[in-house]
Parts: C-alpha cells; structure tokens; sequence
C-alpha cells in the first residue's frame, strides 16, 4: 500500500494531512484495512462480482443485460477466518462435482451433518467424502461408485466441512 508520501505525490497534495485524511477515507469505505501496527494493507474479503441472474444448461434463455445482485466470493462461501484450501488428488468424489485437481474450501469444524462433504480423518490417513451413518456407526460414503464406504476401525476425526469448490478450464 503507499505511503502518505506517495499519496501526496500521486494526488498533487500539499499536506500530509491530506493523505491522512484520504486514507481514513479509504479504510472507512472497507478498501483498506490497517494491520495491529496501523500500517495499510489490502481487505481481507475480495471485491463484489456482479450476478446478472440465471443461465440455461440446458435450452437456450436470455440472460438479463443488468446485475441481479452484486456478490461476494467470500461472504457467498463462508465467512470463517480459519477456513483453508486443499488441492483435490483422486476420483473419488466425480460424482459430487469434485475432480482431481479442484480445489476445496474448507470450514474447520469438529462436527457436520450427515450428507455434507468433509475432510476427515480415518485410521490417521485424511480424505474428502461424505459423511453418512449406518445403524449408529458413521463412515465416510465416497461420491463415486467405483469406491466403497470407509468404516473407520478406530477412530472418525473430522477436520472440516467443504464450502465450495474452485476449477480453472485454462
């Protein structure tokens, strides 16, 4: 982020003050943040994209030339602080959206609801699969049919929930 020095020199000003008061400015609108030694640094949550509505994958429809809404990445795939990102390796979750080289978004939490996608830990080794229940027992349901259910023999630790999913085509 620029100094006061850079601000005056890239806006023409005469006065720190100025700069000063531009910087509270830009910190007020949420722009900027300060860090725990009051220095400049970029927002945590990333910029509104426009949604112009919905889109056909199936028959052809017109798409409104106008945003709907604005939306923010992070606030639309959670707003947890701790929450991390995890490179996909395997096939086992095709069927769930969630292919090799995707990456997840993570929401730690020691508990979820049966049916949600976790990161979980069986038998010390971590995996990505849904969580079900047979009788009172849980396991780990993958989300491809070429895989069996994991029954833990010891213990089911969970590390999160997944909030959402990121593939780049190119």
């Amino acid at each position: 982020m620029p100094s006061y020095t850079e601000l005056m020199a890239l806006f023409g000003y005469r006065s720190r003050n100025a700069a000063a008061y531009l910087v509270e400015r830009i910190v007020a609108a949420g722009f900027a943040e300060r860090d725990a030694l009051g220095r400049l640094i970029p927002p945590a949550r990333s910029l509104p994209l426009p949604l112009y509505g919905e889109v056909s994958a199936g028959y052809p429809v017109d798409v409104e030339a106008q945003p709907a809404e604005m939306v923010s990445i992070d606030e639309y795939l959670g707003d947890d602080k701790d929450s991390f990102l995890l490179r996909v390796d395997g096939d086992s979750m095709i069927e769930a959206g969630i292919l090799p080289g995707d990456i997840v978004i993570v929401e730690p939490k020691r508990q979820a609801r049966v049916g949600e996608i976790v990161l979980a830990q069986v038998d010390n080794q971590w995996t990505l699969k849904f969580l079900d229940r047979v009788g009172s027992r849980m396991q780990l349901k993958p989300g491809n049919p070429r895989y069996q259910p994991i029954a833990p023999r010891e213990e089911l630790r969970l590390g999160g929930v997944i909030r959402g999913v990121f593939r780049r085509y190119r």
